[in-house]
């Protein structure tokens, strides 16, 4: 069932966040903003949320593990028409540092696992899955799906080490957090808007995890193995290969990049 929330006073956006389509299962919110798209014309900065998935999913197709009612499973529909298809990296980006931002409000420092995973000393407390629709070489919306562990304490042995706000020592509800991510990713999601793309880079930058050895496959099938090092406002992914040499690679040439060789 499908609940309108109306009270949002708490969440205190433009946009981000004041319209949310609740439900207390569903197969996945990505999969219902779709559906939401396709039907209507749902306004900017609409948010699907779900005490449950049945179909979660990371990217690869991997399943998102989450226990009913314990974690913030949202899906924000935006419209970054503003952008080319080839700086769709910046929305992963952006969406990074707005679950970052929330970490740090609870005083949590994390690293960011390239391209859309968000850990505390190695365990994963957050996913982020775009889908995003283009036309005339534009973005025409974009479906943030952001999977954050709230309270959930024990997880499956089948899963990555994982942790949640809880686990770290911070006890707030589903919905607080709710809130203070739509307020941190409106904010960042102005400033790549309006052409502010120093601070939300140079804050990414510092999240990057640069010391785990990843697999670079670019759209021509070639495959890299090096260090990440960091991420341009221009789209260059920097590369440190065995410490000796250095690569730039344009993200849009970037097919995938893996943490493991096979």
């Amino acid at each position: 069932m499908s609940i309108k929330l109306n009270d949002m006073s708490e969440v205190n956006t433009l946009f981000v966040g004041q319209v949310r389509h609740h439900h207390d299962t569903c197969t996945s919110t990505n999969a219902l903003a779709i559906e939401e798209i396709a039907k209507r014309t749902p306004v900017e900065g609409t948010a699907i949320t779900a005490g449950y998935q049945t179909l979660g999913r990371g990217r690869h197709d991997r399943f998102w593990q989450s226990s009913a009612k314990q974690n913030l499973l949202v899906s924000f529909i935006l419209r970054p028409t503003f952008l080319a298809a080839t700086e769709q990296w910046l929305l992963n980006v952006m969406a990074t540092v707005a679950i970052a931002d929330v970490l740090a409000l609870h005083n949590i420092e994390c690293e960011c696992r390239w391209p859309n995973d968000v850990l505390i000393k190695g365990q994963k407390i957050s996913g982020i899955l775009f889908q995003n629709g283009i036309g005339k070489q534009k973005l025409k919306f974009a479906i943030c799906g952001i999977g954050l562990n709230v309270r959930q304490l024990n997880w499956s042995s089948d899963v990555e080490a994982a942790t949640s706000l809880l686990k770290e020592g911070v006890d707030i509800s589903v919905d607080e957090v709710f809130a203070q991510l739509s307020r941190t990713l409106e904010h960042r999601y102005l400033a790549i808007k309006a052409n502010r793309l120093d601070a939300v880079i140079q804050s990414y930058n510092a999240l990057l995890n640069t010391s785990t050895r990843v697999f670079v496959t670019q759209s021509n099938n070639d495959r890299i193995s090096g260090f990440l090092q960091h991420v341009t406002t221009t789209g260059q992914l920097h590369l440190s290969i065995d410490n000796q040499s250095s690569l730039s690679i344009n993200l849009r040439d970037v097919g995938d990049v893996t943490h493991r060789e096979s």
